[in-house]
């Protein structure tokens, strides 16, 4: 091959990339639209739909239709790393929309310890606190797992359904005991009673626990002798235990 063929081909490469430069700049691949939807939402508004809408616009700015579903799985794995994100699903519609679904995680309680302070959902995820954001929400100490959970998810539902009790109703403190091949657990509640402290033992039978302390109030309202005791135990159910105060 001569000079004068290189020379040739070399020139119409050059132009060729010179064409395909100008046209990108003057055709640049659509921005794609993007819609943000959730399936569930946190009533605190841990997650903000905005900016996760702006993130996904600049991760899919110029990105091409042949690239595009392979850079939507990668920002779905990226948005679902948010600790306040349940589920996360991003998808591309017919019409070239971007649609990104979200199933928020809803804080029940805030589990404080000496080294320790988060939210827990009600299927057990854990996330970090919002500092700056103040969430009315029980508080929870002491031996919390995945099993004493399952117990603190059966009282927090029994307590929000009883206006009385979610009313004087201040957090969870857990404690563990050993029991034949395994362990139980004690819950007591504290409440804004004249710091009286209600024995619950575990789950079970919450709402009758609950009937039997209000019975109890009622009584000891009436005879004006509720500042005597500071600790009510409805572990039993079938009777109470009042330990007066010293």
């Amino acid at each position: 091959m001569n000079t004068k063929i290189k020379y040739l081909i070399f020139t119409i490469t050059l132009i060729a990339f010179i064409a395909l430069c100008v046209f990108l700049e003057v055709n640049p691949s659509p921005k794609h639209q993007v819609r943000v939807e959730f399936i569930s939402h946190s009533p605190y508004n841990l997650v903000d739909g905005d900016s996760i809408k702006k993130m996904v616009e600049k991760s899919t700015d110029s990105t091409h239709n042949d690239s595009l579903s392979h850079r939507l799985l990668e920002i779905e794995k990226d948005i679902a790393h948010n600790p306040y994100i349940e589920q996360a699903l991003v998808y591309a519609e017919p019409s070239g929309e971007i649609l990104v679904k979200i199933k928020e995680h809803t804080p029940l309680y805030r589990v404080i310890g000496k080294n320790t302070d988060y939210y827990v959902s009600r299927d057990g995820s854990h996330m970090p606190l919002l500092y700056g954001q103040g969430i009315d929400i029980p508080l929870v100490s002491g031996e919390i797992d995945s099993l004493s959970h399952i117990d603190v998810v059966s009282v927090i539902d029994a307590i929000t359904k009883d206006p009385f009790f979610q009313d004087i109703f201040m957090g969870i403190d857990i404690s563990r005991y050993n029991k034949g091949n395994g362990h139980g657990y004690t819950l007591t509640a504290s409440t804004r009673l004249q710091d009286i402290k209600v024995i619950l033992g575990d789950g079970s039978y919450i709402d009758e626990k609950i009937e039997n302390f209000k019975a109890l109030y009622t009584y000891l309202i009436k005879e004006d002798r509720l500042k005597e005791y500071k600790i009510v135990n409805l572990e039993f159910v079938d009777y109470l235990v009042l330990q007066r105060k010293k």
